[in-house]
């Protein structure tokens, strides 16, 4: 049953309790993958555009919920996921009990969401990050109160397990077109998580050196691996590896592809955040 496509019309599931479901919102789209544990091969990988021509996110993301009711299911469990640009990385002291709101206008004055707390437990960190009015009430009443997690979430806690016993220092990147996300770990523990918009390879390699030599990692022994995008990351390994000795693509968890054979064409931090659960 695995495929990939931007339509739902051919889904129907007969025992949607067997499923587990995982839901990305994007600034232009709803991704999701589903599969059961079960089932061999059943990954099933899909990207629903948003009409964001109004101007209204909330009303966006609700019509194609609505549109697609497949994603109404009862499944066996269901986890969100979120995309927020503006967020901070905060202390595990750092509780819903708190002014999250407050906190997140200090680096945000701006701010016109709501701040939502995502816990770190393995990185023993938090993120505070912005969603748009009425997402975070959206999606707790549609799911069925499922987990919501900041897009960072993934990468964060898989990437972590890896790193906890290194004697080197390590950065991960994320690659999509003109985007990417960047976590780094020295000795296992998480020093910078962040996403950085770019509009050439030599953009995207300038703000990846930049974080490099920021955090004094060593060109000659510290590590930079890559996901996401193949295209992207061919065009930008050999301008990185000008300047670091150790540029190289990140192993692809064995256990994702047991999924399905989609796999490494899904959302890379969906996936993570399956083998994350």
């Amino acid at each position: 049953m695995s495929s990939l496509s931007n339509s739902t019309s051919d889904l129907h599931l007969s025992q949607p309790e067997l499923w587990q479901f995982y839901l990305a919102l994007m600034p232009r789209s709803i991704d999701f993958i589903l599969y059961a544990p079960s089932q061999d091969d059943s990954l099933v990988v899909r990207s629903l555009a948003l009409d964001n021509s109004g101007g209204d996110y909330l009303k966006a993301v609700e019509n194609v919920v609505y549109d697609n009711p497949v994603l109404l299911n009862d499944f066996q469990s269901v986890r969100v996921l979120i995309d927020a640009p503006h967020f901070v990385i905060v202390p595990p002291t750092v509780s819903d009990n708190d002014d999250l709101d407050a906190l997140l206008r200090i680096a945000y004055p701006d701010a016109q969401g709501e701040a939502m707390l995502c816990r770190l437990p393995h990185c023993g960190m938090g993120i505070v990050s912005e969603v748009p009015q009425g997402v975070l009430p959206f999606v707790q009443r549609t799911f069925n109160n499922p987990p919501v997690v900041h897009h960072l979430y993934p990468l964060c806690e898989h990437f972590e397990r890896l790193n906890a016993h290194s004697s080197i220092a390590r950065m991960f990147v994320n690659l999509s077109p003109h985007r990417m996300d960047l976590v780094v770990y020295r000795q296992g523990r998480l020093e910078l998580a962040n996403t950085f918009n770019y509009r050439s390879m030599d953009d995207a390699a300038y703000f990846i050196l930049h974080a490099y030599d920021s955090l004094k990692m060593n060109r000659l022994s510290d590590e930079i691996q890559l996901s996401g995008d193949r295209d992207v990351r061919e065009q930008l390994t050999p301008l990185l590896r000008r300047f670091i000795n150790y540029v190289m693509p990140a192993i692809y968890p064995a256990a994702a592809l047991r999924l399905g054979h989609d796999a490494m064409k899904a959302p890379f931090d969906l996936i993570m955040l399956a083998l994350c659960e």
